[in-house]
């Protein structure tokens, strides 16, 4: 039975522009960017395909209201951000203007992996090549790290840092570049990666394809009812390799490094502070107050262990410049 027969004729409709992608049984993730295209996931497959569809944004907008109304949600410029199960366990997420950029739609849809294997499947897929093994390539990335360090090879430990997928702190005080900084070195993020960016004013500059751009207003200036910490739940269903998020200031701290730890390493944020010691500070007194009956000493510890990285900026005199450089090999 096609896999969209199990909804109702309306959104059976709307979904028609995906169907056959939703019917071919190995995809399991259909990702929208934007009206017209679409990114879809297979098991077994690294990386995803783009493909072009006949659905315009009021199509799109039509989709999320039906979605909305199968699930007895709400949806639209008040409320962006939609998160809902249809059917036999198919995850949704939407996220529409103003949590987005005005010509874009997010939309994940998710496909639940129930596949009647034996457990001889995964021999013959290889599913035990890599056992033990990760560990091996993980010691090889930090001696790596740690000969370019010792080193003082800055662009090279940066680099290698970046596309080995080390979560990284970009500290700084006020106007010592830290947006020029990750929008210059996160070019060497390999162009094929999803990546999801999260800001309160469209800074970020990045030359790939596959992004889903979230945006939100500090201080809930508009009228939209969600703030950082709902985009950053919202994105981590939009299944970013990397997530971007422009500069951590309060409780969102604590999303942001469960979101590192779990899948999704090789994340970078910038916080406010005037060295690599006081930037882990911060970063633990801000998680704090999203738990704030946690141990501080606890918090830190927390902290260190998903960001193994800062690089700390400076301005003075006019002008800017890395002043500091903290790398902990037993924590990368």
């Amino acid at each position: 039975m096609p896999f969209i027969n199990q909804f109702n004729a309306a959104l059976r409709t709307h979904l028609r522009p995906f169907s056959d992608a939703l019917d071919t049984e190995n995809v399991n993730e259909i990702i929208v960017n934007r009206p017209g295209e679409y990114w879809m996931e297979k098991v077994g497959h690294s990386g995803m395909q783009r493909f072009e569809v006949n659905a315009d944004m009021r199509w799109m907008v039509e989709l999320a209201n039906l979605i909305a109304e199968f699930t007895k949600q709400s949806v639209g410029q008040t409320q962006p951000l939609l998160s809902a199960t249809l059917g036999d366990g198919v995850r949704v997420q939407i996220v529409m203007p103003p949590a987005t950029k005005a010509d874009y739609f997010l939309l994940s849809i998710r496909k639940p992996a129930i596949l009647n294997l034996t457990p001889s499947w995964y021999d013959e897929r290889g599913a035990f090549r890599s056992v033990n093994q990760l560990g091996e390539k993980k010691e090889k990335l930090r001696e790596a790290l740690s000969t370019l360090y010792l080193a003082g090879d800055w662009h090279a430990f940066l680099k290698q840092a970046i596309q080995g997928r080390q979560t990284i702190l970009v500290s700084a005080g006020t106007n010592a570049g830290k947006t020029t900084f990750i929008n210059t070195w996160l070019k060497y993020i390999p162009l094929h990666e999803r990546l999801a960016t999260i800001e309160d004013s469209p800074e970020l500059r990045l030359p790939h394809e596959n992004i889903a751009p979230l945006f939100f207003s500090r201080g809930s200036q508009n009228a939209a009812k969600y703030n950082a910490n709902d985009l950053l739940s919202a994105c981590m269903r939009l299944r970013p390799d990397r997530i971007i998020y422009g500069e951590i200031r309060g409780p969102e701290a604590y999303s942001f490094l469960s979101g590192a730890i779990s899948g999704h390493d090789g994340s970078v944020t910038t916080i406010h502070a005037n060295s690599c010691e006081m930037a882990y500070e911060r970063m633990a007194m801000l998680a704090l107050e999203a738990l704030p009956n946690a141990n501080r000493d606890f918090m830190l510890a927390f902290v260190k262990q998903a960001i193994p990285i800062i690089v700390q900026l400076d301005y003075r005199n006019g002008e800017r410049f890395v002043s500091e450089i903290h790398f902990d090999p037993l924590l990368s």
